[in-house]
């Protein structure tokens, strides 16, 4: 629904979001209303000294305000909760019920209280002690309620609103423009006021008001079509984590010929063991340094351990390089990955823009020099990441391809190979039979995984373990690294789906779920906060189906429906067609970034009682699937636990699910 226009100015709220506020109103005003009547009722008869007419009519209006306000809060919410997301005519007499109780209940409210705290904190107040506490005390919650609305409006004020209300404006993608950059360099306050920054701030402010333009669309209307677009998923089986691959495709990325369905694949190349893919994780957690240590030791014993290895008020050291005065990230990268200081050879913590902490040491057990980036930690990291437009890159042995990556990510990467170049040269010169190993986990795994194209061509037989890493390649690189690249992806974590393409696919499918819901928003809200909270598996709304045969029946239904629509109702649904055709332009306008290499993923079936590592194509991780763990299927300590798991099981890869899940998923 667009933003409500009110004062002749659109706000970020919907006319369809008042039923939870109005609600939560309601139910404050009331509890209010009986501590005033409880108060009044004890104190009456106790307002007869000098005054006291001024604090009784006091009392009785705030009473007299309250129930006002419940009337009309009560005919706000019956009338927003009327209609659906799309049909907005059934709530045609919102503004009109707005305006009332503007007029009939904030205005005469703000006077009521004004004079009631003069009338209460004045000299001429001469009642008792306790009389006049308690009126004073009902004058401060009334300013506090004032207060929280002042701050309401403040918060809902949408600084566009001026210019949204004419389409005939020009400049409403500038302005829109300024005001990301505005809302992007306070947030961002301190990454810094330098060139770097304030141009990496305005790409980001630039890609935010071209991805938002044509749509609009309030905060509760996008939260509504993730609900209906998950319920969509679970429909399908996205949800749980998988897309079920047809049995006769080969899957890119496997190794060997074809396997049948629920197979393990043919012996994996030695790069690839699971064993090793958990110590290679070990190796990029530790690049988190000692905050990450502390959570995944959250124990007594934790801190303690990490006490130990501490080096306070140490002698700078050439290898280590702005690590805290103890040297704690260095005690944690010991602890977490078990190896001597001596074997550490560079760790840098010095974190500004597109400037990542690394470090380069060596693995003797598997006879590798490590170079591992550090993943996602920091506001600086977070303009890095987001710093999403693609930018080509000269790559010799792809001459022939349009060869691009993510252009922040791929600018650190070359800092970090600028930093780490020579430092490598002394590793393998100590060491000429090692391996380069590159890792990283997030971030760090993008990181790693530009890296391994800028040292592909100087160490030919590198290796890089990308963990839980962003789409950061266009395809044919992608494919290309598949010889000495491989990316873990665990269940679903949105991070390694989140591209460009993907976010405008997403973006596309919440309006047509907008378009076509036939619920009121706020009962899709209280659906999808019900499955979250009680884990109902039930889809509890019914979400549109672009594959599904209409039938006769709902061919009448449909006709009937269209019959009422009247024209007020036709203008409400042309902004969602128009925003739907926005998007379809923009179909295509973005280069495609692929999770680079092979593809391994991790898949939790059954409420995570079965794990299964599968080899994944590209094509699989083209849609975000919305759900709750979307965000925390993104945390290391997850991805580690199922690798153990994996490991204790003795599970290899496999080229499909095994058939069971996949009927159970049916």
């Amino acid at each position: 629904m667009p933003g409500l226009i009110l004062f002749n100015r659109r706000w970020h709220v919907g006319d369809d979001d008042f039923v939870f506020r109005g609600i939560m109103e309601m139910v404050f005003r009331a509890a209010w209303l009986i501590a005033l009547a409880v108060v009044y009722g004890v104190h009456n008869g106790s307002f007869t000294c000098k005054a006291g007419l001024y604090l009784e009519i006091f009392f009785i209006g705030l009473i007299g305000q309250t129930v006002i306000h419940i009337i009309l809060t009560l005919g706000i919410v019956c009338v927003s909760s009327q209609g659906t997301m799309v049909d907005a005519y059934p709530r045609r007499w919102l503004r009109i019920t707005l305006y009332l109780k503007f007029v009939f209940g904030f205005v005469p409210e703000c006077i009521l209280l004004i004079a009631g705290t003069y009338w209460a904190f004045g000299n001429t107040a001469t009642c008792d002690d306790e009389v006049l506490l308690t009126m004073r005390i009902a004058a401060l919650m009334g300013l506090v309620v004032i207060l929280l609305f002042i701050i309401s409006i403040a918060v809902l004020f949408d600084p566009l609103g001026g210019k949204m209300r004419s389409e005939e404006n020009t400049d409403v993608t500038q302005v829109s423009t300024d005001v990301w950059l505005q809302r992007c360099s306070r947030i961002c306050c301190c990454v810094g006021t330098g060139n770097s920054s304030k141009a990496s701030l305005s790409t980001i402010a630039r890609i935010a008001a071209d991805f938002f333009a044509g749509i609009d669309l309030v905060a509760t209307d996008i939260a509504a079509g993730f609900v209906l677009v998950h319920q969509d998923q679970h429909r399908r089986g996205l949800d749980e984590g998988y897309i079920i691959s047809p049995s006769d495709e080969t899957v890119e990325g496997a190794v060997g010929p074809e396997a049948t369905p629920g197979s393990p694949s043919p012996p994996i190349e030695d790069w690839l063991d699971i064993n090793r893919m958990i110590r290679y994780l070990k190796y990029a957690q530790a690049a988190f340094g000692w905050p990450f240590y502390l959570v995944m030791n959250g124990n007594c014993s934790g801190p303690c351990t990490l006490a130990k290895h501490y080096k306070c008020c140490a002698p700078e050291d050439d290898s280590v390089v702005e690590d805290n005065c103890c040297q704690c990230n260095l005690a944690a990268l010991k602890l977490t990955v078990e190896i001597p200081e001596c074997d550490i050879i560079y760790a840098t913590y010095h974190d500004s823009l597109f400037q990542v902490p690394f470090y380069v040491a060596y693995n003797h057990k598997d006879k590798t020099v490590m170079l591992v980036s550090r993943g996602l930690m920091s506001l600086k990291d977070t303009v890095t990441s987001l710093t999403v437009q693609s930018e080509p890159i000269e790559f010799s042995e792809l001459p022939d391809e349009p060869n691009e990556a993510h252009s922040g990510i791929m600018k650190t990467a070359r800092y970090i190979k600028c930093k780490s170049e020579e430092y490598l040269q002394e590793a393998f010169q100590e060491h000429p039979d090692y391996t380069l190993v590159l890792t990283g986990y997030s971030l760090g795994a993008g990181l790693s995984a530009c890296l391994a194209l800028l040292y592909h061509s100087q160490y030919p037989t590198l290796k890089c373990y990308s963990f839980a890493g962003p789409p950061v390649l266009t395809p044919a690189l992608a494919q290309y690294a598949q010889a000495f690249i491989c990316s873990v992806v665990f269940a679903k974590d949105m991070i390694p789906r989140m591209s460009r393409v993907n976010m405008d696919d997403l973006k596309l499918k919440v309006l047509r779920q907008i378009k076509h819901s036939k619920s009121p928003k706020f009962r899709i809200l209280a659906s999808g906060v019900w499955r979250a909270l009680c884990c109902c598996r039930k889809p509890a709304e019914e979400v549109y189906n672009p594959d599904h045969t209409t039938t006769e029946n709902e061919i009448k239904l449909s006709e009937q429906h269209d019959s009422k629509v009247n024209l007020a109702e036709e203008d409400s649904e042309s902004w969602v067609d128009k925003a739907i055709a926005s998007c379809q332009k923009d179909v295509g306008a973005y280069p495609v970034l692929n999770v680079p290499g092979k593809i391994m993923r991790i898949i939790e079936v059954e409420n995570n009682e079965y794990r299964y590592l599968l080899w994944t194509k590209h094509d699989d991780l083209r849609e975000i699937i919305v759900t709750p763990r979307m965000l925390t299927d993104h945390l290391p300590t997850r991805m580690l636990a199922a690798f153990e798991f994996l490991a204790r099981t003795g599970q290899t890869p496999l080229d499909h699910l095994p058939q069971q899940h996949i009927q159970n998923n049916h």
